[in-house]
């Protein structure tokens, strides 16, 4: 992928205008490399030498230096340059940008072509050239302008809870920083995700619910497939009983009620993946939610659950590059979207109903609990730990008393918010 008219027309462009066309290459990240013919990398090193040093730009004087380093070049190469003319810096720059990119891509699919050739390889190489294309991709879109406003600023502050407890401490979930909340199992925490998504991109409106503007919300349920979320979700905005839906005996009337909002949920700005997916295709669908649907959620359940390709062994390694990634892409999306990841926390975490008070208390979780996935707290602007509360662990309540711990917090506070965790009505106050 070359042509020779648009590296000569690029010198020709700096030549004619060093400050502009040096800002243009500083923007577009142009080197001696970007150049495919060997001449022009050389001819593009030798003048940004001399005006580094101050030097004029003169014909003769460029000519010298080349001949200096190599002599295997005609001067008629360096005529031809002038010949151009093209004082579009910018223009020329972006156009030679492109067919670096374009060289770069090119081979990376040669690479996912040879990679391809063992059968049990075709999935990882796809989804990796995928991966590695789009990476290529956005991380060389250039800003000409820095155009923030004070608007912009105040849209990334973030968004809230649907606890005023929550809020009360971190203020917001952040945008485009993941967050990590860390639980055992049978405590709430795919509950507790459901809520904040339903609270994400839906209000009440009198006796009814209707969809808040420029929401959207993508869900990764590795664990409960997507009737097991939507059901969930219906007796959370409804109030009927999970359990009576289980068993199938809603009377009349609540069986109305619940088709109702099975409807709602059908329109609601709201897609769940309920497949086992790895990192990379769990990244390479959040950047088609963000291009497609602009979604301004993400919720991961669970993160253990994440599938490894070639029967890898998951060990923290394995979570330390799925997090990096995840982070990375939720960086780059255009939609400023938050994320809310839930992890198991290990066996050292469960808190002995038996023991006294103070011993349950000793027992609470912490953040060294999280089960070989220490990377994601790392990386997370906000960690927390959902927990029963080590008061009234002992006793079996239909409302169980909660406490969401939140451990880590890069912008603001941190602490602690008691809560109820109605088993009934699968909601949290």
């Amino acid at each position: 992928m070359h042509d020779s008219v648009v590296e000569g027309s690029a010198l020709s462009s700096i030549i004619n205008d060093p400050s502009q066309g040096f800002r243009a290459v500083a923007v577009h990240n142009i080197n001696r490399d970007s150049f495919v013919d060997e001449f022009y990398g050389l001819a593009f090193e030798v003048i940004e030498t001399m005006l580094s040093q101050g030097q004029p730009l003169t014909q003769s004087s460029i000519w010298s230096r080349i001949v200096a380093l190599d002599s295997n070049h005609s001067v008629s190469r360096l005529d031809q340059v002038y010949a151009y003319n093209e004082a579009r810096p910018i223009y020329w720059c972006d156009l030679l940008r492109k067919y670096k990119l374009a060289r770069e891509a090119k081979m990376l699919t040669q690479k996912a072509e040879k990679d391809m050739t063992n059968p049990f390889n075709v999935e990882e190489a796809i989804s990796g050239v995928t991966e590695d294309l789009f990476h290529l991709l956005t991380t060389n879109k250039v800003d000409e302008d820095d155009d923030i406003s004070l608007d912009d600023l105040m849209i990334r502050g973030g968004y809230p809870s649907k606890y005023d407890k929550i809020n009360e401490i971190i203020t917001k979930y952040p945008p485009s920083f993941p967050v990590v909340i860390g639980a055992r199992p049978g405590v709430g925490k795919t509950t507790w995700l459901c809520n904040e998504m339903l609270h994400h991109v839906i209000k009440r409106k009198g006796e009814w619910w209707e969809f808040k503007d420029e929401r959207h919300a993508t869900m990764f349920s590795l664990e409960m497939q997507r009737a097991d979320i939507l059901r969930k979700c219906i007796c959370i905005l409804s109030g009927i009983e999970e359990r009576i839906v289980k068993a199938n005996k809603m009377t009349k009337q609540e069986t109305e009620k619940f088709k109702a909002y099975l409807d709602l949920l059908k329109k609601a700005p709201l897609t769940i993946y309920d497949k086992s997916l790895t990192p990379k295709q769990i990244c390479s669908s959040m950047r088609y939610a963000s291009e497609r649907y602009k979604s301004t959620f993400f919720g991961l359940d669970y993160v253990q659950r994440m599938k490894a390709f070639s029967n890898k062994n998951k060990d923290r390694e394995f979570y330390a590059r799925a997090s990096n990634d995840i982070a990375d892409t939720l960086k780059s999306l255009n939609s400023n979207p938050m994320m809310i990841i839930l992890s198991q926390l290990s066996r050292e975490a469960d808190i002995n109903k038996h023991g006294t008070v103070n011993e349950r208390k000793k027992q609470a979780p912490r953040l060294s609990h999280f089960k070989e996935t220490g990377a994601l707290e790392e990386d997370a602007y906000l960690a927390g730990l959902l927990y029963p509360d080590p008061e009234h662990i002992h006793m079996n309540l239909p409302k169980q008393p909660i406490i969401m711990s939140w451990e880590k917090n890069r912008g603001a506070s941190t602490g602690s918010a008691k809560m109820v965790f109605h088993k009934k009505t699968q909601t949290f106050n």
